[in-house]
């Protein structure tokens, strides 16, 4: 508000602090951690704010450390918070990378021998596509979830680990194991079913 912001805010984490205020008393008060984007333009009200600037979250956490008397304490705790609870969404994104990747290899062997004893030799390859694009399909969906900015309030796991900034790179990847994983497998086994060559084959990992 102080900086005429119009934008939805979505509040990740709340405290209460105390603290000495110059020589009259001390603060003690719940604060909000609220995050949001906004593109406007800035209109500081001059009642409220001295003065503003731009600041990535490297900077601004390089002059905590270099200036920490510029700061008051419940903007150095809102700031340690809220980091933290990036690093554990992060953390926590990385855990279930690593336990879809260890389940693979739990499970890719159970499948392999449930092949070997219940499908004819000649299908393996087209029953291994169509599972690898399943699993495909749902790692793309994990991401289609996690990168819902709103709803499923219910689903703690969810709430924690959205992401609030999806970069270019992350939205491809999640379509790339989504619709496009699902035309990619379609192409592949029409191909295997035609008796396409390896040569085609060499050719479609060229392209992409």
């Amino acid at each position: 508000e102080e900086f005429g912001f119009s934008c939805s805010l979505k509040m990740v984490d709340k405290f209460q602090y105390q603290a000495p205020y110059k020589d009259v008393g001390s603060e003690n008060e719940m604060c909000a951690i609220l995050v949001g984007e906004y593109n406007g333009e800035i209109k500081a009200n001059p009642k409220e704010i001295a003065d503003w600037k731009w600041v990535d979250i490297d900077k601004l956490q390089d002059d905590f450390r270099k200036n920490p008397g510029r700061y008051t304490p419940w903007s150095k705790i809102g700031l340690k918070r809220y980091l933290k609870i990036k690093e554990e969404a992060l953390r926590n994104r990385k855990e279930l990378d690593l336990f879809l990747k260890e389940t693979a290899k739990t499970v890719d062997p159970i499948i392999q021998e449930l092949l070997e004893l219940y499908i004819d030799k000649k299908f393996h390859k087209l029953i291994n596509y169509q599972i690898f694009t399943g699993k495909t399909v749902v790692d793309g969906e994990i991401l289609d979830i996690l990168f819902e900015q709103r709803g499923r309030e219910e689903e703690p796991y969810i709430v924690k680990n959205r992401y609030h900034k999806i970069t270019n790179q992350k939205y491809y990847e999640m379509i790339g194991k989504k619709t496009a994983a699902l035309a990619q497998s379609c192409c592949e086994v029409g191909g295997i079913c035609a008796g396409a060559t390896k040569t085609i084959r060499g050719l479609k990992e060229l392209w992409i």
